[in-house]
């Protein structure tokens, strides 16, 4: 193998574990101190062999609690075995807490209370704040200004009369009766449609 220039498969050949046996192979005086570490510390025995950062995807946990699992001594199989037991223990947690938000009587969950909820205050703020621009008038407050303008509007239909009695007496002339009296009338209209309640 020439140095600076490598094949394809010298690159493979060259994985950490293959080179660390073809030197400890080549040279049996440095495996004298090696021979208690048959794996380099980031392989792990199994029947297949795994770094940790493998372990760790396969159980799907992260490289940090892999590390601490192996140092407790346990084996791969046992690691990737508790994850799988410690994810259905909280599934089992999490459907558990959603059957107790439901309520008692089946109803109605917990969840769908507390979207109730939002769902009512946030109609209630809608409210208060077309209240707040003029858009929403208290019922009582229109009932208040129609009742002070049908008075208003009895009162000043009541003082027709007495107001034309004495010119509608004078005149004899029907054309000038209807005038003055669709005169007055008017009058009275434009008096309601300027009509502001005390």
């Amino acid at each position: 193998m020439q140095r600076g220039i490598w094949k394809s498969e010298e690159r493979e050949q060259l994985s950490i574990p293959a080179t660390i046996s073809r030197v400890l192979s080549a040279n049996p005086a440095l495996a004298v101190g090696l021979t208690a570490h048959k794996q380099p510390p980031y392989m792990v025995e199994t029947s297949q062999q795994l770094t940790v950062s493998e372990l760790a995807m396969q159980a799907d946990i992260n490289v940090g609690t892999a590390s601490r699992k192996l140092k407790q001594g346990k084996s791969p199989e046992q690691i990737i075995e508790e994850a799988q037991q410690w994810r259905h223990q909280m599934s089992q947690r999490s459907q558990k807490r959603a059957s107790e938000k439901a309520a008692p009587d089946g109803d109605i969950s917990y969840i769908e209370a507390q979207r109730l909820k939002e769902i009512a205050l946030k109609n209630l703020r809608e409210l208060e704040y077309q209240v707040k621009s003029g858009d929403l008038v208290p019922v009582a407050e229109v009932n208040a200004w129609v009742a002070g303008m049908i008075i208003e509007a009895r009162n000043i239909l009541l003082r027709i009369a007495p107001e034309l009695r004495d010119r509608l007496c004078i005149e004899q002339d029907p054309a000038e009766i209807d005038r003055l009296i669709s005169q007055e009338v008017d009058r009275v209209l434009q008096r309601l449609a300027e009509f502001k309640p005390n």
